[in-house]
């Protein structure tokens, strides 16, 4: 019983771990999302224009919307 207890702890402290981590992914894709818009704003304001930005991958599509 003590031996499951136990494991139940890691368990639980391995999915805040990871909650924090996936957090922390989150906000740096939106940082970096942001960011990226700003500076192709900034490239287009002196009339130049970014390059062509590669597909989205299909894994990654559900993460990246173009209207945040």
């Amino acid at each position: 019983m003590d031996r499951q207890e136990q494991r139940i702890e890691e368990l639980e402290q391995n999915a805040d771990r990871q909650d924090q981590r996936l957090e922390g992914a989150g906000v740096a894709i939106s940082y970096l999302i942001g960011r990226v818009r700003g500076l192709t704003t900034w490239i287009r304001s002196s009339g130049l224009e970014p390059p062509a930005a590669e597909p989205i991958p299909d894994r990654a599509r559900e993460f990246i919307h173009h209207d945040v």
